[in-house]
């Protein structure tokens, strides 16, 4: 029989190659695949597996070199689906430090497990999106990266169309027309009887960038954004919810822009 390990290592060569099989593709064909939505299923799907997979061998490993596993893990959820909870454990229970022996690497580990959650709790609605404790919590340490500039996904356009942050608090994507100084918070204003700086941004009318579902009572921020691209008059329309997963995508694959699926 294999061991656990050998299962998992089995498990994630399997997702990269078919994360191979598509990238040898012709870009033709990979262009056509991102337009109907194919690569971003598949994104998806192979976050989810690989997240899986380290859960599951984690959990195993934990409990075969513990004592009374069950204890220590008594009222603290699903912690192996949790990556700093999942490091902690470990330090404590086994004076084994996963950071350190992922190295580098363990930074590109924390917003592939970010989208992941937010892929997988489709429970949540906006508003419970915003304020998911165990969320923020993962995307604390991107909350001062520096903005990413959001394209027109026309095939022969890529006009800026604004950029896009973390908000320094809650779960969401703050737009804005221009891009900041490095070490700044963007942006980093508090709701004080008037909206924060991106929906008034939106609410100039000056063709951008416009709010498509006005804030709601107890609920100040926008529930869609429209974009609408001054060069090609192209416009998207994105829910908080699919803005943070472009934007958690592309921290995750290293990307210095944002532009889903080619249109032509």
């Amino acid at each position: 029989m294999l061991s656990p390990l050998l299962i998992a290592l089995d498990a994630l060569n399997a997702e990269t190659v078919r994360l191979d099989a598509l990238m040898e593709l012709p870009e033709g064909d990979k262009a056509r695949l991102r337009e109907s939505g194919v690569l971003d299923r598949t994104y998806v799907d192979t976050i989810k597996n690989v997240v899986s997979i380290v859960e599951a061998q984690a959990e195993k490993t934990f409990r075969s070199l513990v004592s009374d596993p069950d204890s220590a893990i008594k009222g603290r959820g699903n912690i192996f689906q949790r990556l700093d909870d999942l490091a902690h454990l470990f330090q404590s229970e086994l004076s084994i430090d996963l950071r350190h022996a992922v190295g580098e690497k363990w930074g590109e580990l924390q917003p592939a497990w970010a989208t992941r959650h937010v892929y997988t709790h489709n429970e949540l609605d906006e508003a419970g999106l915003i304020d998911d404790a165990e969320l923020n919590l993962m995307l604390d340490p991107y909350r001062k990266t520096y903005p990413l500039p959001y394209k027109c996904s026309r095939e022969r356009c890529s006009t800026t169309l604004a950029y896009w942050a973390l908000h320094s608090s809650g779960a969401r994507i703050a737009p804005g027309p221009e891009r900041r100084g490095i070490g700044l918070v963007f942006p980093d204003l508090d709701w004080k009887q008037r909206f924060e700086e991106p929906i008034e941004w939106a609410m100039n009318g000056d063709g951008v960038i416009t709010v498509e579902t006005n804030p709601t009572v107890g609920s100040p921020w926008p529930l869609r954004w429209r974009f609408t691209c001054p060069r090609c008059n192209n416009q998207y329309v994105h829910t908080n919810k699919k803005m943070l997963r472009f934007f958690l995508q592309a921290l995750y694959a290293r990307r210095d822009q944002i532009r889903p699926g080619i249109v032509r």
